[in-house]
C-alpha cells in the first residue's frame, strides 16, 4: 500500500492573548486535537518582539523595533501594523506608516531589527493616535531525521504552529500639554452603583494593570483592566459586594512597558 506523502500544516494565529476562534469553534477545537495526535512533530515559533509596546514621537523620521529568534531554526517573519481589526489581512490595512522589510528570513538565534517610517499623513495633532504592531513567525520545517544505512527518513506529517504578537503602537503628536507621567495623575474616578467611571481628560492613552477601590481597607477589585483613550470616559465593573469607598488604587503600564502604582481620590 503507498505510503500517504500528503504535508499536513496549520497556521494558527494568536491575537493578544486571545485565539482568533469563535465560541461556535467546539468542532474544529475537537478536529485540530486528534489531528495534533497524528502527526510525527510540531513545529513552533519562537521569535519575539523586545518591549510591549512602541510610543512613535511625531518629532522622529524613523524608529526602529528589535525582534529576537530564539529558536534553534530559522524562520520567515512578516510584519505589519493595523489600526485596531484584528483579523483584517495586511493587505487590506492603509495606515500611515512604512515597516521595512515587511517579510524576512531570521536565522537561528540572531537578532533583526524592523524600521517603521511614518508617511507624513493626517493624524489628529491634539492626543495619541492608537495602532497595533503584529509580527507573525511560520517556522521552518523540521529537518529529516537519518536512518541508521544514513539515508534520509522524511517526515510525512507535521503539525507548524505560525505565532503572531500583537502590541500596541502609538503615534505621540509634538508639543502636547502635558507629560505621559502627569497624564494618569489628571485622571478622576467617580464611583456608581457596583462599579467606577474613570475620566481621562489628557491627551494620552492610560493603561491600567490593576485597579481596585479602598472600602475601609479593604480592597475590592474591578473585574478587568483596561484602558482610556484621550478626552474620554471607561466603566469598571466591581466583583463582588461593594460599599461606598473613598479611594481607588491603580497600577498604570508606562512608556517601557513598567508597572506604576498610585492612588486616587474617589469622588
Amino acid at each position: 500500500m503507498p505510503t500517504n506523502k500528503k504535508l499536513f500544516t496549520l497556521l494558527y494565529f494568536w491575537a493578544g492573548n486571545t485565539a482568533l476562534f469563535s465560541s461556535g469553534d467546539t468542532m474544529l477545537r475537537f478536529v485540530l486535537f486528534f489531528f495534533t495526535l497524528s502527526v510525527s512533530a510540531v513545529v513552533q515559533g519562537s521569535v519575539v518582539i523586545m518591549g510591549t509596546r512602541v510610543v512613535y514621537p511625531a518629532t522622529q523620521k524613523s524608529i526602529s523595533i528589535r525582534l529576537n529568534n530564539d529558536n534553534e531554526s530559522p524562520a520567515l517573519v512578516q510584519s505589519w501594523l493595523d489600526d485596531g481589526d484584528a483579523a483584517a489581512p495586511p493587505e487590506s490595512v492603509h495606515v500611515p506608516f512604512i515597516i521595512t522589510p515587511p517579510i524576512f528570513r531570521m536565522d537561528s538565534k540572531s537578532g533583526q531589527t524592523v524600521r517603521i517610517v511614518y508617511t507624513g499623513e493626517s493624524l489628529p495633532k491634539d492626543r495619541e493616535s492608537l495602532f497595533y504592531l503584529n509580527v507573525l513567525d511560520i517556522p521552518a520545517k523540521p529537518r529529516a531525521k537519518k536512518d541508521s544505512d544514513n539515508s534520509e527518513q522524511r517526515n510525512n506529517n507535521y503539525l507548524q504552529l505560525a505565532i503572531r504578537s500583537r502590541i500596541k503602537f502609538f503615534f505621540r503628536p509634538a508639543h502636547l500639554k502635558l507629560t505621559p507621567n502627569d497624564a494618569y495623575l489628571k485622571v478622576t474616578w467617580h464611583q456608581e452603583e457596583g462599579r467606577i467611571k474613570a475620566v481621562n481628560p489628557t491627551p494620552y492613552y492610560i493603561t491600567y494593570n490593576k485597579i481596585a477601590v479602598d472600602q475601609n481597607k479593604h480592597l475590592t477589585p474591578v473585574e478587568h483592566g483596561g484602558m482610556i483613550p484621550p478626552f474620554s470616559s471607561t466603566v469598571f465593573a466591581l466583583k463582588g459586594r461593594t460599599a461606598p469607598a473613598s479611594k481607588v488604587s491603580w497600577v498604570i503600564v508606562n512608556d517601557y512597558g513598567g508597572y506604576q502604582q498610585g492612588e486616587s481620590v474617589l469622588e
